[in-house]
């Protein structure tokens, strides 16, 4: 699945890139990293019948956390004089 790399890539960039350029706290960063592992684990679970759908929305789950983390990012640029 190079579209589950490719956003899990993102993801880290994001978290490191918000870090250095201290568009996102420590705290923030430790938020988004909880809720990754919480979809991680929980998103396992999901299945119905014999399907298993947790890993297919995994993708859609983190692309959701990156959207999120970007948006906690440019809402701090706002404070920049």
């Amino acid at each position: 699945m190079p579209g589950a790399i490719a956003v899990n890539v993102v993801f880290v960039a994001l978290l490191v890139v918000g870090t250095v350029f201290r568009g996102l706290r420590l705290r923030s960063v430790a938020l988004l990293v909880l809720l990754w592992l919480a979809g991680y684990v929980g998103l396992s679970y999901l299945s119905r019948s014999a399907t298993t759908y947790g890993p297919f929305l995994f993708v859609s789950y983190v692309a959701a956390l990156d959207l999120f983390g970007l948006g906690v990012m440019f809402r701090g640029l706002d404070r920049v004089e």
